[in-house]
């Protein structure tokens, strides 16, 4: 008896499945490869000769970027190896072991009994871009990639941690990928299978199932979406080897070569298959419940807004002098400081910064909390509860398969940690309206003479007032294996600091910059969820009521953490 998925070898049955895939979000599928930043500079120079490359000492002289994953040709591409792995996480879900290990192959390369799977993932190579490269950073239209930078924030000072400034190579919304997959001797099923795994990337982005490519999933990138239209199923027999055959050119090889015989099949258009005809028959499995809370965010800045792009084609840093326009004094200037937008020019705040701003001040939480309780504690002491993720001695352990999460801090346990998931996913912030640029004068105090010191006059643009809007969820795992309640207690104290704008955003929080306040609202109306939205919001809730039963257990937890840490510890060490 064949196996689900797999016909009998005769007759066989060979199929092309072909889809189209447009990146929706910043997309980051590395290939271990870090490249100059003065190199990339220097190519923005020769298409803007305002550009200036940096001098030795700055720090874009000697700094690398990451890069992403490229063809012979310089663009970017999925390769098959991922695409495959995320397709079968998601057919894991949806369908038995057997159907799953027939088309994509057994997992346990050990086993005597492994085989190969019936699917062959060739590498998706890029189609078309339909980005103008206008609001990406450091655009390359020769390789249709930007890049972008993120720092992280020491935790004593609560400013940029030194050297700790990273770029990485983004492939921009708007760009298409071909995928194309070869199914051999396989069944309806099977086929099906396919079809629905690749159907999975029209659905809703904030299911927990939904495929993602590459890295910061957890922050809003590497999703893409089907294009309507381009999903077809062709069969592979005897008329497409004809049509091949005749298609080659004679004498072979001429000018232009002859086409693949994938290539002339798929130009063809014959032997389709209606994807719609395809039975999925009874192999497949409803994927298993998972509790997640989802909330939707709007931020309302009181003032000033300011993520800065650094971009030398945006702002002055980078530029030789300014240019004169006609006029006495009349100079087009771009400001030193420019605001990071949106392909379509709206204010943004990346899912990479909000969460560095949410994760900071659960570790100060958590830190806050352990005092009440044991005011003695050294700085050694709280990093055991909340780690110090820019300290190399006290930044949690990578974990390891076999490893429990306990031995992670507490704020590691609920943001993820190198071997560990996050549990917290955020959205890019965005606004909903084009952003209005504005721009402030800045100048530096000589502290000898208390005038204004010579040449450290600056200006930064900003957004004023803007209100963004994205989305946090929390997910909670499945009956068989729930999340801790006090990730629901940790992430309340957090979002709550938020509401009442205690948390700030961007560049320049100590010259008045980024100070918001936010409205949440549930996007999946749990009654939970709109507990936890109203509990934040003000409203009264009894003791016994959620979230204070999720506070209660927050506290447990750190102080069965407490109990590790000797009492004497703070006297032993002559304090902090």
């Amino acid at each position: 008896m064949s196996a689900p998925g797999v016909d009998k070898p005769e007759p066989a049955v060979r199929c092309v499945v072909i889809a189209d895939l447009c990146t929706v979000a910043g997309l980051h599928i590395g290939d271990g490869g870090r490249l100059l930043m003065r190199d990339r500079i220097g190519e923005l120079a020769k298409l803007d000769r305002e550009i200036e490359l940096p001098s030795q000492g700055d720090p874009n002289f000697e700094s690398e970027y990451s890069t992403v994953a490229t063809a012979h040709d310089g663009k970017p591409y999925l390769p098959g190896k991922g695409l495959k792995g995320n397709l079968r996480a998601w057919a894991r879900e949806h369908a038995d072991r057997e159907l799953v290990e027939a088309v994509f192959g057994n997992e346990d390369q050990v086993d005597a009994a492994a085989r190969a799977g019936s699917a062959c993932f060739c590498d998706a190579f890029f189609l078309a871009c339909e980005a103008n490269g206008r609001n990406t950073p450091f655009w390359s239209p020769s390789r249709c990639t930007g890049i972008e930078a993120s720092t992280a924030i020491d935790r004593r000072t609560r400013t940029v941690a030194a050297r700790m400034l990273y770029h990485e190579e983004i492939v921009p919304p708007g760009v298409r990928f071909r995928v194309v997959v070869r199914a051999e001797r396989m069944r309806d099923d099977g086929i099906a299978l396919i079809r629905d795994a690749l159907l999975a990337f029209t659905g809703d982005p904030l299911d927990q199932l939904h495929p993602r490519l590459g890295a910061g999933r957890s922050c809003g990138r590497g999703l893409l979406k089907l294009l309507p239209g381009t999903l077809r199923i062709q069969r592979l027999d005897a008329d497409a080897l004809r049509h091949w055959l005749n298609a080659i050119p004679t004498p072979h090889g001429v000018a232009g070569g002859s086409p693949t015989f994938f290539e002339s099949i798929i130009a063809s258009g014959k032997g389709l298959i209606d994807p719609k005809s395809l039975d999925a028959g009874h192999s497949r499995t409803a994927p298993p419940a998972r509790a997640s809370l989802v909330l939707g965010v709007s931020l309302a800045f009181s003032g000033q807004f300011l993520v800065n792009n650094t971009d030398p084609r945006q702002n002055h840093n980078g530029r030789r002098s300014p240019k004169q326009t006609g006029g006495v004094g009349a100079y087009e200037k771009k400001p030193d400081h420019t605001p990071l937008l949106s392909p379509d020019g709206h204010a943004l705040l990346p899912g990479k910064s909000d969460k560095g701003v949410l994760r900071s001040q659960a570790e100060r939480i958590i830190r806050t909390i352990a005092l009440s309780h044991r005011p003695n504690l050294t700085d050694d002491d709280l990093k055991q509860l909340a780690c110090w993720p820019t300290d190399p001695l006290w930044r949690c352990p990578a974990l390891r398969a076999c490893e429990s999460s306990s031995r992670l801090c507490l704020s590691c346990q609920l943001f993820g940690a190198a071997g560990w998931p996050t549990k917290v996913h955020l959205t890019p912030f965005v606004a909903d309206k084009p952003a209005k640029l504005a721009r402030q004068e800045f100048i530096a105090i000589d502290r000898f003479t208390g005038g204004g010191a010579d040449g450290l006059k600056f200006d930064a643009g900003y957004v004023y007032q803007p209100v963004l809007h994205g989305v946090v969820t929390l997910h909670l795992g499945s009956p068989s294996a729930p999340s801790p309640e006090w990730f629901v207690g940790l992430l309340a104290l957090v979002l709550r600091d938020l509401v009442e704008g205690d948390l700030t955003f961007g560049y320049g929080a100590a010259k008045g910059y980024g100070a918001c306040t936010a409205t949440l609202r549930p996007i999946v109306k749990s009654e939970r969820a709109i507990e936890f939205v109203a509990a934040l919001h003000g409203a009264a809730l009894g003791a016994d009521q959620f979230p204070n039963t999720s506070l209660s257990a927050l506290r447990n937890e750190i102080q069965l953490r407490l109990k590790s840490i000797p009492n004497g510890s703070a006297a032993a060490s002559g304090g902090s």
